[in-house]
């Protein structure tokens, strides 16, 4: 669940944050790409228009893996 924001004129339900960490991130993909799927990632921002510095975080880290083991990745075949 998330959680309820209050500023006197509405409430909002914001949802509570789930940022995976990079090695969570990466064996997802693995596992998806290996039985054939395309892994999306959902970053989005928040009510305000932000984006998680965290969430730029974790896609750098993510990034920096990519370049390393790609081929492993990219037009692999289950």
């Amino acid at each position: 669940m998330g959680d309820v924001h209050d500023d006197g004129d509405f409430l909002e339900l914001r949802p509570a944050r789930q940022i995976q960490e990079p090695g969570t991130i990466v064996r997802h993909l693995c596992r998806i790409v290996a039985r054939g799927g395309c892994l999306l990632l959902n970053i989005g921002p928040s009510p305000e228009g932000d984006f998680d510095p965290e969430a730029y975080d974790r896609l750098q880290k993510v990034g920096e893996w990519m370049k390393l083991n790609s081929e492993a990745i990219y037009e692999t075949r289950p």
